[in-house]
């Protein structure tokens, strides 16, 4: 029997006279629509799992010293000025806060409009520490937050679970406002 024919090869003349080959015959696209629609739910399930893992990270707000001293809270500036006892003050159309050196450590405390409702705050932090803790009056709400130092800034935890990132790389001092609520 070593004289087989080629099942893709056969000699029978069918408007040609030599041998075809058709190249949809050997990629069957029929045999495929199983397979399309598998990779189709594979490529949206792996999106849907990437939209749910950003959506769940915490947002960022940038902020930084000026070369002046003054301090960027994402696109609002406060400028910096002195006070008669010596603290640092940063204010502007939109918040004030103060900065006080003391043996308990560095003290904020702030004052701004939050979503149409008044917004004061306060941060502790000992100089070295890892961690500061703030409470916040919005309104009527109290909630409170602790700020961990990361490599990036601060990642701060509200009481009420929501977590954003502060983007400020060496933060000096916590921001005594309730950034991202």
């Amino acid at each position: 029997m070593e004289d087989r024919i080629d099942t893709q090869r056969l000699p029978i003349p069918v408007g040609a006279k030599h041998a075809q080959r058709r190249i949809g015959r050997i990629f069957r696209l029929r045999s495929l629509n199983f397979n399309r629609y598998a990779l189709l739910a594979a490529i949206g399930l792996v999106g849907a799992i990437g939209g749910a893992f950003i959506a769940s990270q915490p947002p960022s707000i940038a902020v930084s010293l000026t070369p002046k001293g003054d301090l960027q809270i994402q696109s609002f500036t406060l400028r910096h000025s002195t006070d008669a006892s010596g603290n640092d003050v940063y204010q502007s159309e939109y918040g004030a806060m103060l900065l006080t050196h003391s043996a308990a450590g560095i003290v904020t405390g702030g004052s701004t409009t939050l979503n149409g409702q008044d917004m004061t705050g306060r941060c502790t932090y000992n100089e070295g520490a890892s961690t500061a803790a703030c409470s916040f009056l919005i309104g009527s709400r109290h909630l409170t937050a602790t700020d961990t130092r990361a490599s990036s800034g601060w990642d701060r935890t509200y009481s009420d679970g929501k977590q954003v990132k502060i983007a400020w790389p060496n933060p000096a001092f916590p921001l005594p406002f309730a950034l991202g609520e």
